[in-house]
């Protein structure tokens, strides 16, 4: 994960240039490749809070949630909802 810049989104093809968090990599067999996550996806959201920085995002990872977070990343021009597990 990064924070989204200009920089960064001229290097993956990516038209948004943030803020935001995107996917630099994704390891194989993790539940993150299981459910299509790949390079250059943009996670937008996690338990219907914005996310817009790695900082927000591991933060909101660390807090006490619900068993399911729900997780929205836009994936090529898609926004896709996901649920994790917290």
């Amino acid at each position: 994960m990064a924070n989204l810049s200009p920089a960064v989104a001229e290097e993956l093809g990516i038209e948004d240039d943030g803020p935001g968090v995107v996917v630099l990599d994704v390891a194989p067999n993790t539940p993150a490749a299981r459910l299509g996550v790949k390079r250059g996806d943009l996670v937008i959201g996690l338990n219907n809070d914005k996310v817009t920085s790695v900082a927000g995002l591991v933060k909101a990872l660390g807090a006490p949630c619900r068993r399911l977070a729900p997780l929205a990343a836009n994936a090529r021009d898609q926004v896709y909802n996901l649920a994790i597990q917290g």
